[in-house]
């Protein structure tokens, strides 16, 4: 994570716990700790959430995937009432979205990810995530190798036509989370 990213991440830690104190105690749950796969997990890790208000939540997930560092954050938005089994959400998470590994380039891609998804409670405290969303990128990073050409006078390097990781796509995140 480079140094703006740690800005952003105290940032939304200080707005979680901001929004946190003004909670009303007529909400169900507190929160979510979870463990899963995908954008809302820090592709491969932990997530969790506190609910502000019975409707709304907000999340933040960390792990990682082959040497990188991931994570995510924003804000979920329940559809009804946190008494449900099957509760629907819309969302956007702001983080890491793909990857490029290429030679000696390695770079996360950060962007948002806005989805619908779900939160199935099999008990009180145990429940099953599902998200399906769309990966935005924020920037427009590729990593060129494909023709013949000199990389400076001393040195001849040969480039190939690089796999754009950092296209727009769908994609989905799933989590085993418990509720407290």
């Amino acid at each position: 994570m480079n140094t703006k990213s740690y800005q952003y991440y105290y940032c939304f830690l200080a707005i979680v716990l901001a929004l946190s104190l003004t909670r009303p105690a007529l909400a169900q749950s507190k929160g979510q700790l979870g463990l899963g796969a995908g954008i809302a997990h820090g592709m491969l890790g932990l997530n969790g959430e506190i609910l502000c208000w019975d409707h709304l939540g907000l999340t933040l997930g960390a792990g990682s995937l082959d040497d990188f560092t991931c994570w995510a954050a924003g804000v979920r938005y329940y559809l009804n009432k946190s008494e449900r089994r099957c509760r629907l959400r819309v969302g956007c998470l702001y983080g890491v979205v793909n990857y490029i590994e290429d030679m000696d380039m390695k770079e996360t891609i950060e962007g948002l990810f806005p989805f619908v998804g779900a939160d199935l409670r099999l008990n009180k405290h145990i429940g099953f995530n599902v998200d399906f969303g769309y990966r935005i990128p924020s920037k427009n990073t590729t990593s060129l190798h494909g023709s013949e050409g000199w990389q400076n006078s001393y040195e001849y390097v040969y480039y190939e036509e690089a796999e754009f990781k950092n296209e727009k796509s769908a994609a989905m995140s799933l989590g085993l989370s418990y509720h407290f």
